[in-house]
């Protein structure tokens, strides 16, 4: 699915609105092909209904719908292939996928502890 490009100066949005689905960077690690793919699609769903709003008769609003509309097939495979999974599949998927993240948070430091606003050496009595 190709990216959607716009021709604003310093950046894609004005005020910085990039909903990234988790599929920014190290996001997107463990991912298989079609969820990336459904990911990225609504992704770019959510910018062109940020446009239609925003600027509904731009030229590069009505590009990116194009473009949007060209790449349909392609995600509706993925949505097939994914919504085809049974429970089992689907459970074993989540768990891989909370496995991976899991194991990424640890690797940057980012424990249980972190996560509750509390570093290390913090306790109670601090």
């Amino acid at each position: 699915m190709a990216e959607p490009t716009w021709s604003m100066p310093g950046g894609f949005e004005p005020d910085g609105f990039e909903p990234d689905f988790g599929i920014a960077g190290a996001g997107a690690e463990g991912l298989d092909p079609d969820e990336l793919c459904l990911a990225r699609a609504r992704q770019q769903a959510y910018r062109i209904a940020y446009r239609l709003v925003t600027d509904p008769f731009a030229p590069e609003t009505l590009n990116v719908m194009e473009d949007f509309l060209d790449d349909a097939a392609e995600v509706q495979v993925a949505y097939m292939t994914v919504a085809a999974r049974d429970e089992r599949q689907l459970r074993a998927r989540l768990d891989d996928l909370t496995a991976s993240r899991r194991a990424r948070r640890q690797g940057q430091g980012l424990g249980q502890g972190h996560e509750q606003g509390r570093g290390e050496g913090e306790g109670e009595g601090s």
